[in-house]
Order: structure tokens, then sequence, then C-alpha cells
């Protein structure tokens, strides 16, 4: 169906994905995915340099592998032939970039002849979580065009970049294409919490990882691994030598029941310690009382309702990436299915029901630990409403005895005034009779002196 991987370079003026040979789903826009990539590159790639770490599988010749590359990274040595066979060996080399794909072609066609070759596994890698991928977009774009990868792996790139929240372009792709004669393409992007070792803050990150599978007639794979911890970069690596292991037909699945294995491996401590978290503001809600002062140890305040959002916001967010892993579980059963030729038996079938009990375990774990939170979120909002409903009634009680106190006093006051107008209405009364008085005065005063002289003088002729 396909040609080899590296067989031919690609063409002049060939560009993936809009003249490279690969899969479309029908109805898609190339050019508009050519598009969004070019626009996304800043936040998705390097600007220049990076390099891609790779691991081949090859039927044992008898003979020792040269390195491709004088510079081989440490973590290569670190973990290189841990995953041998009787009859298949496992090199890992390093391809540095700028490095085009004909240049690919030279240096690796003497060890991936097709009649050798089994798997082959291109890593590619963040510098670090949330950032960008440590190649550049041509590069990244000749390896996708070397290796036929059909469009919709796409969305599981734009998952990966720069980014600077959990929330941001969070989503859950998962994608299968089949060929005929047992080929298929399959590709996803799978989210899981790990422990950060920073000692601060908070102790689990969310990771990512993206991967992508071309497998031909059930025998040779191509694989793409975007982003990984050291965990799941040895856990892969020995998922290449369990693969030669005699299964079913369905071998070619192994690594990603082992890269599902290692992303659900940390879900009993994740929930354990989101579980700690809602526990101790729940046993502070049972242990509260109505009445309690708000500095009282036990008592509730709205930051406890704040960070129950928070947490609900985490265990949603813990719920998709749970349905994103059951999700990928799925499609490994369909696969499984269509690819065993009906055998449902094997090491393969059982791995993949275990870890589907243990998601769906894992979700009613979740589950559960959702309606605690709402309920204890209630719960405090009720004690909350209760305990304002309580202090607006005490205020309430005060204001109308402050009012009844007002009414008391302006009805004493009401008494002052009519008793001031009464005395002002005497002193009135009492200044118009002054008034008259005086203008009596004034009138009869003159004839009063002349009167009391006339007496002075009669008085005094008396005495005379």
């Amino acid at each position: 169906m396909y040609d080899s991987v590296f067989e031919k370079p690609p063409g002049r003026g060939e560009k993936y994905p809009v003249d490279t040979d690969c899969y479309a789903p029908m109805g898609q826009d190339r050019n508009f995915l050519d598009q969004k990539l070019s626009e996304q590159s800043l936040e998705l790639f390097q600007i220049s340099g990076g390099g891609i770490d790779v691991i081949s599988q090859i039927q044992d010749r008898g003979k020792a592998p040269d390195p491709l590359e004088t510079q081989t990274p440490d973590k290569m040595s670190r973990i290189e032939g841990i995953a041998k066979s009787a009859s298949f060996r496992v090199e890992y080399f390093y391809l540095s970039f700028p490095c085009s794909t004909w240049a690919l072609k030279q240096k690796t066609q003497q060890y991936f002849e097709e009649d050798t070759l089994k798997d082959l596994l291109l890593v590619i890698k963040p510098a670090f979580s949330w950032s960008q991928i440590c190649v550049t977009e041509l590069a990244f774009r000749n390896v996708l065009a070397t290796l036929h990868v059909f469009t919709p792996f796409l969305h599981v790139v734009h998952t990966f970049g720069t980014k600077t929240s959990d929330k941001q372009r969070a989503r859950n792709v998962v994608h299968c294409h089949k060929w005929p004669a047992h080929g298929f393409e399959f590709c996803y992007n799978i989210r899981y919490f790990e422990l950060n070792g920073r000692k601060r803050g908070n102790p689990w990150s969310l990771r990512q990882t993206g991967m992508y599978q071309n497998c031909v007639l059930r025998k040779q794979s191509r694989w793409i691994l975007l982003n990984y911890s050291t965990y799941i970069y040895d856990r892969v690596s020995e998922a290449f030598a369990s693969a030669n292991v005699p299964h079913c037909g369905a071998s070619t699945l192994v690594p990603h029941l082992f890269l599902l294995s290692a992303a659900t491996r940390s879900w009993n401590l994740y929930i354990e310690a989101l579980r700690h978290k809602v526990m101790l503001i729940e046993q502070k809600t049972y242990l509260s009382g109505l009445d309690q002062a708000p500095l009282h140890e036990h008592s509730p305040l709205f930051s406890d309702i704040q960070e129950l959002k928070r947490l609900s916001d985490t265990i949603s967010m813990a719920f998709d990436v749970i349905n994103g892993q059951k999700e990928i579980s799925v499609r490994c059963g369909d696969l499984h299915t269509s690819l065993a030729l009906g055998h449902s038996d094997c090491d393969i079938a059982d791995t993949i029901r275990m870890l589907q009990a243990d998601l769906q375990h894992y979700h009613e774990e979740m589950t559960s630990l959702s309606r605690t939170t709402a309920k204890a979120e209630q719960l405090i909002s009720s004690i909350l409403a209760i305990r304002a409903s309580n202090k607006l009634q005490t205020a309430t009680d005060i204001t109308q005895m402050n009012i009844s106190d007002l009414h008391l006093q302006s009805r004493y006051m009401s008494v002052d005034a009519q008793n001031l107008l009464q005395v002002t209405e005497r002193g009135h009364r009492d200044a118009i009779i002054m008034k008259i008085l005086a203008q009596m005065a004034v009138v009869f005063l003159p004839a009063s002196l002349v009167a009391a002289s006339l007496i002075s003088q009669y008085e005094d002729g008396e005495l005379r």
C-alpha cells in the first residue's frame, strides 16, 4: 500500500499536507490545514535547531550497529539495550536538524531496509511542559511527509505548543483510519496527571503525550511520540521488546497499552489528594455551628466556597482527562477485535479489559468526589446564608428599636414644641399688653407730670 518510509524523498515543491500522498478525511481542506499550521508555527515549533530521538527495531543479523551520530544524547545511552530479544535488536540514535528528508534517507537507508525493519519510533518533545516542540516547522513537515502521516494527526499537534493554562487548547483527539489488508493509521493525544517534584505549590501537573501509528499488514509500524516524561519514555522503550513476545495478531497494539498503563498509574494518588482537600473543608463544615463567630477555628468562610469552586473545576478537568483515556481504550479494543481475527482470550484483550475496568472505577470515584464537593459547597452556602440571615434579622431588630426610640423622642419633642408654642403665645399676649401700657403711659405721662407739679405747688402754698 505504502512505499517504504525512506524509499524516495519528497519531490520538488512538495509540502505537507498539501502535496503529500497521505490520507485526508473526505471534504477536508488541505490548504486550510496548511494555513493553520503556518499561522500557529511560532507557538508550536522552534525557529531553528532541535532534533528527533529515533528508536528502531531491526532483525538481528549478528552484527553490532554503527552509530548514525557521534553525539548521542545521554538519555539514549542510559537506556540502550534494555529492550533486546532473541531475534530482534533495538537501536537508539539521534537526528539533529536542519536535516532534509533526502539526507535522512541517505543516512538511514543502510539500516532501514524493508525486509529487515520492523518498527520505527520518532520521538519529539518540547523543551519543557507547555512549550514549543523541539523541532522546526520545516523539519516537522518533512518528517510527516516522509511517513505519509494522515492529516487528522495535525489535530493532535495543535493541542501542543506554548500555553499559559491547562485549559488552553485542551481537547481529546482520537482518530483511526483502517486500510485494506489489516493496515491502519491511529493517532491520539492522552493527558494524565503526574507528580512534578517541585516541592512547592501544587505538587500535581497535567501532562500530555501525542501518539501516532501507521501499521502496514500487521508487521511494520511507524510511530511518532510527541512529548514524554522519563517514565513514559522508558515504558515505550520496554514496549518495543514486549511487542516481540508472541501474542495474537494485534501485537502491534502493545505500545499503546504500555502508554495507557503509564498514563493511568497515578489516578489513585491523585484522587486521594483531591479527596483529602475536600475532606478538610467538609470536616470544618460538619464541626461548625450556626452561631459560631466567623473567626472560629471550624467556622466555614466564603474562601472555602472559592476553594471548592476551584476543586470543582479541577474535578471537571479530571473527568475530561478520564473520558479521553476511556475513548482511547475503546478504540484500542476495536482495533484489537479487527486485528486479532476474532480471538478475545489473549493477554492484550485481558489488558484492555483491565484498563477499561480501572478507568471506569476512577470515573466512579471522581463522580463520588464531585457529588461530595457539591454537597459541601451547598452546605457551606446554606450556613453562610443562615448566618447572614440571622445577622440581617439582628440588624433589623436593632434598627426597629432605634426607630422606636426615635419615634418616642419625636413624641417628646412634639410635646415640648407644643409647650413652647403655648409659652410663646402667652409671651406674645404679654407683649401686647406691655405695648398698650406703654402707649397709655406715653399718652398720660405729661398730664401726670402736670398734676404732680400742681399738687406739689399746692402743697407748698398751704405750707406757707
